[in-house]
């Protein structure tokens, strides 16, 4: 029996999308970005770099520059610039992460043997005025960088002209970058996905619960790029709220994608464990520093209850993932100004890790269905929404690491999850 071969009657979802294509979207945030740039401040172009550290290039992903015929605007999309290149503006741009502003290049008073022969052919295929180059930053790399230009005059423009255009630049930027990398993970792993699918039974109830998480986000990221498409007058507040919303459901799919990619690494046999002795009283002190900003936010007391260093030989990346899993959900689920405990018991053969709260907790008749997929408990729809499976990835890992995990719960009194794994494996 796989691990999606569930004894429920779910209608069979028949196929999923071979392919995700965001050209188009892409297109019309740009257009509605321009629309913004010309009205206010009188630019005339607009272009999206992608910073590719694997290949360690930048290339042109889109430009948008309606006075421009097609033809010329392709001609500078096709340039590729070496991240390494001396003299390369774009370069310079992504490994400083600094913004350049060139008030008027038709006038270019530096000598031409310092710019790389990239900028050159840019500059003399578009010849250029103003240029305002801004680089967007993603977990501190440079990701995308963003060009706004003018070609038939001068704009000038102040530090807080600047200052704004890079706010709305870098909300676009980190969109327009999650969305990228969606469509790649997606297709990365497409093939491993449907391989998998060759059960119907495992297919129907995969597909069914896919239908229901990606509902949400995607009729979010729908609706607000419906928006785009049709707004004419320009709010710049209400565009930084539309760009946070789409990114936020961007993240969300992108985790549910990371999260069932996982799951069947696990079960096609291909997950590996990378064995090493490390101390769990570490470990800990990490999950709980990188979850500081949750817990922090609502004013609850988190507990450490391990008094003196544990050894383990185990997976850490794994258990890790695990404790983060866990703990963030008893965050979720416990009100402001609640109360977590996370502590280790050592027995003879295993140790026991627990993260117990007083939060709302979870009936008898729920516990059941706890780890399975797409399975959540009726209080959780009443928090913000997640995977639906989170616990049922942790099931999975701690059989993979020889251990179990298991949860008593009362309503109203809150949960207490307890992870025991084996000493060594």
């Amino acid at each position: 029996m796989g691990l999606f071969d569930l004894p429920e009657n779910v209608s069979f979802l028949k196929s999923i999308p071979s392919e995700i294509e965001v050209s188009e979207e892409v297109d019309h945030i740009l257009e509605f970005f321009l629309d913004y740039l010309e009205k206010i401040y009188g630019f005339e172009g607009v272009g999206i770099q992608i910073v590719d550290y694997t290949k360690k290039i930048i290339k042109f992903y889109k430009m948008f520059i309606p006075i421009y015929p097609k033809e010329k605007v392709e001609e500078v999309e096709k340039i590729e610039i070496p991240l390494d290149i001396k003299g390369g503006i774009c370069p310079f741009v992504a490994q400083n992460n600094f913004i350049v502003y060139f008030e008027d290049l038709s006038n270019l008073n530096i000598d031409l043997t310092y710019i790389s022969s990239y900028d050159l052919t840019s500059l003399k295929v578009l010849k250029h005025f103003s240029h305002l180059i801004i680089p967007v930053d993603f977990e501190k790399k440079v990701v995308v960088i963003i060009h706004i230009s003018s070609f038939t005059k001068k704009v000038l423009l102040k530090k807080d002209d600047i200052d704004k255009i890079r706010k709305i630049s870098v909300n676009i930027g980190r969109v327009l970058y999650k969305t990228l990398k969606f469509k790649e993970i997606y297709q990365e792993n497409e093939k491993l996905m449907i391989d998998i699918l060759n059960s119907k039974k495992a297919r129907d109830t995969f597909l069914a619960g896919i239908n229901h998480e990606f509902k949400t986000p995607l009729n979010a990221i729908i609706g607000f790029s419906e928006y785009l498409m049709k707004v004419k007058e320009i709010d710049r507040e209400k565009l930084a709220n539309i760009a946070n919303i789409i990114n936020k459901n961007g993240n969300m799919l992108l985790s549910i994608i990371k999260e069932i990619i996982e799951v069947y690494k696990i079960d096609s046999g291909k997950v590996s464990i990378e064995r090493i002795r490390f101390n769990l009283k570490d470990l800990v002190d990490e999950v709980i520093s990188s979850l500081y900003p949750l817990y922090s936010k609502k004013k609850q007391k988190v507990v450490k209850k391990i008094k003196k260093d544990i050894y383990i030989e185990s997976d850490r990346q794994k258990i890790s993932h695990l404790l983060f899993n866990i703990v963030s959900n008893a965050i979720k689920y416990t009100p402001d100004k609640g109360r977590i405990e996370i502590g280790i018991i050592e027995e003879k053969e295993s140790v026991k890790i627990y993260v117990k709260d007083n939060g709302m907790g979870i009936s008898e008749d729920e516990i059941d269905n706890l780890f399975l997929p797409f399975k959540r408990g009726k209080n959780s729809y009443n928090t913000e929404e997640g995977s639906g499976l989170g616990l049922f990835v942790c099931s999975q890992i701690v059989k993979v690491l020889k251990g179990k995990i298991d949860v008593q719960s009362k309503i109203g009194e809150g949960s207490n999850f307890i992870i025991e794994l084996p000493y060594s494996i």
